[in-house]
């Protein structure tokens, strides 16, 4: 089990950045005209510590539509997330000229994961901060670090 997490925790941090780096791109050619919708999905199981979270964020899109599509396809497409994990994702924000911001613990088998959308990037940094500490254990709060962010524009 330990070499599973320790496994995870590599993946995770190379898919993260994988993934973000798509968004990315997927934003700025999405943001070639005045679009401004975005979409967060996660994939949230009762044990993340023992069984991960998978998640997806857009913006830039010309509709929401669009925007929640990307998200999930995003959350589903993880590849270090379990197909159950993955089985899990739903669209849980949606926002328009605001940001997104995922915090986790990335010590393998912990539980902080958290996830924000604010007017600015500040204040969705410290929500997904906030929430990211508020489920790990108190020894872990000073882990949480913000692991994906972007802002939409109008």
């Amino acid at each position: 089990m330990r070499r599973r997490m320790s496994t995870f925790g590599k993946r995770v941090k190379r898919t993260l950045a994988r993934a973000l780096g798509a968004l990315l791109l997927a934003g700025a050619a999405a943001a070639g005209a005045a679009r401004a919708e975005g979409a967060l999905a996660t994939g949230e199981p009762p044990d993340i510590a023992e069984d991960g979270v998978s998640f997806g964020f857009s913006y830039g899109y010309s509709t929401m539509e669009e925007a929640r599509e990307r998200a999930l396809a995003e959350c589903r497409g993880q590849t270090v997330a379990s197909d159950e994990v993955k089985a899990l994702c739903k669209v849980v924000a949606t926002f328009s000229g605001q940001c997104v911001a995922v915090a986790f613990d990335p010590a393998e088998g912990e539980s902080g994961f958290g996830w924000a959308v604010a007017p600015d990037q500040a204040a969705a940094d410290e929500g997904a901060l906030a929430k990211c500490r508020a489920v790990s254990k108190p020894e872990r709060h000073g882990f949480c670090r913000v692991e994906g962010r972007a802002c939409d524009s109008k």
